[in-house]
């Protein structure tokens, strides 16, 4: 099914994604379909929304010449990537200093494949 076909079968409830620059990945959620137009649920979480895609072509609607996002399904492979990127991410924002000597250690074993 190519994207086209694959836009036209979305239906209330669906989620799909859009890649962005800088690697990002939102996720909607389909509230309504017009004739025209794929219009998703408001924000909720980490979910994106309230926002209106084209439903012949999947580009968000009202983007700028800098800035896109084009509706593509979400698979498997597109969850598991953005999940470790948000993984990543939190890691280097923790603070280590927190961590007991002992769980300082444990990190260090896992991260290493010490022990």
């Amino acid at each position: 099914m190519d994207n086209k076909e694959w836009l036209q079968s979305l239906k209330p409830g669906d989620k799909f994604c859009t890649i962005v620059s800088g690697g990002g990945c939102y996720i909607y959620t389909v509230k309504r379909i017009t004739e025209t137009q794929i219009i998703t649920e408001a924000k909720e979480d980490n979910i994106r929304g309230g926002s209106k895609f084209d439903r012949q072509s999947g580009c968000l609607i009202g983007a700028g010449t800098w800035y896109s996002e084009i509706a593509q399904e979400l698979t498997n492979e597109i969850i598991k990537e953005r999940n470790r990127k948000y993984h990543i991410r939190k890691l280097n924002d923790f603070n280590f200093c927190d961590l007991t000597e002992a769980e300082l250690t444990q990190i260090y074993n896992i991260v290493f494949k010490k022990g």
